[in-house]
């Protein structure tokens, strides 16, 4: 048993703790969570750090494909991998072992515990489902040249068998640059409604918003329901991930399960900082944030774009800032029985953030980030 303190502990589920305790056992699984009251009289096997305590971060959204490509070979005779590779024929070959390990080993350290990974295929399956993050795949609905709307979808469906029943793994469909074919829209509407999958509603056609992507899936549910498109969709029982890129414009009346994913990238023009203090404590619960390319990257800065975040929107408060990249991203994933809050019975990961301002209980440009498990 391990016990853990520091000056404030952010469960993110629950208000912040002063000088709380978190035990856990060996495999991460919590135990505790004390509130002391903020008085920390005890200190037997008690590991003290100054700064904050937070849950492990979930990426929602991307590739990590691209991440293993780049990952030198060991031997320069190992044949190139590519996306379009047939990954049983080539994993021993190509040391996809060890480069997953080494993929995991970065993001770790970076404090990400989840993942929402993209793909076309079932490659790296048997590593995710090994791995020592936790995997919700999202399989696009791709188009394929000479191939009817059936074939496309069931070429998706069987990949996603794949990796439940062969592998374990939490997966869902994506219908990606197929947005134009109401049959296949159809298709994945019904899929998501029998097995209560979450689905995220994107088009290759940038010109194809997903606003008008939501409207679409709406009148899709409605079809199969028998519903109005405003009933259907309320009444829809998984979660719906759809990127925005400007929210001043667009703001529902929030189900649930309805969750915006916003680039940190792009988020001057995401519309964040024009939107009122009410409309932001209302949406927060709602509002996902993604640097797609974690998987281009051989660092994931995500604390560096908190304090971006934070800078650029100083009203949202340190609780706020944190559930956009972990229980937000936990309920959209369905990950949330096992990441993304400090409580009793889940194993979530615990972050150090350092180089607090306590007084106004922000981060700093000078906070830095440790994973502790």
């Amino acid at each position: 048993m391990r016990r853990v303190s520091a000056n404030y502990i952010i469960p993110v589920s629950s208000p912040p703790l002063k000088n709380g305790i978190i035990e856990f056992d060996d495999s991460g699984r919590i135990s505790s969570l004390i509130d002391t009251g903020g008085n920390l009289k005890e200190s037997a096997n008690l590991e003290f750090y100054n700064g904050l305590l937070v849950p492990g971060f979930i990426n929602p959204y991307c590739r990590i494909e691209p991440f293993i490509i780049d990952i030198p070979r060991k031997d320069p005779h190992q044949p190139e991998f590519s996306i379009d590779t047939e990954y049983s024929e080539v994993r021993d070959d190509l040391g996809i072992h060890s480069r997953f390990r080494e993929l995991e080993r970065i993001l770790k350290n970076s404090g990400i515990c989840g993942l929402g990974s993209v793909s076309s295929n079932h490659h790296f399956f048997s590593n995710k489902s090994a791995g020592k993050l936790k995997y919700h795949s999202f399989i696009e609905v791709c188009q394929q040249k000479g191939a009817d709307s059936f074939e496309i979808f069931n070429h998706a469906v069987e990949v996603i068998m794949t990796g439940w029943n062969e592998y374990n793994l939490m997966c869902s469909l994506i219908p990606f640059d197929s947005c134009s074919d109401k049959e296949i829209a159809t298709l994945v509407a019904e899929f998501t409604v029998t097995h209560y999958n979450p689905v995220i509603l994107k088009c290759q056609d940038k010109s194809v918003s997903s606003e008008s992507l939501l409207i679409d899936f709406s009148e899709s549910l409605a079809r199969i329901t028998g519903k109005s498109a405003d009933a259907a969709l309320n009444s829809f029982n998984s979660p719906i991930i759809f990127p925005v890129t400007d929210l001043s414009g667009f703001i529902l009346e929030l189900k649930s399960d309805i969750f915006y994913l916003l680039s940190i990238e792009d988020f001057q023009r995401t519309g964040l900082m024009t939107l009122s203090k009410d409309i932001l404590k209302k949406i927060s619960n709602h509002i996902l944030f993604s640097s797609y390319g974690s998987g281009f990257h051989t660092h994931y800065p995500i604390i560096s774009e908190l304090i971006i975040l934070q800078s650029k929107i100083p009203s949202l408060s340190i609780n706020e800032l944190l559930r956009s990249c972990t229980i937000n991203p936990a309920r959209a994933l369905k990950m949330d029985k096992y990441l993304g809050s400090l409580e009793p019975g889940k194993a979530p990961g615990i972050n150090l953030i350092t180089n607090i301002d306590f007084s106004e209980m922000k981060l700093t440009e000078k906070s830095e980030l440790k994973a502790l498990i």
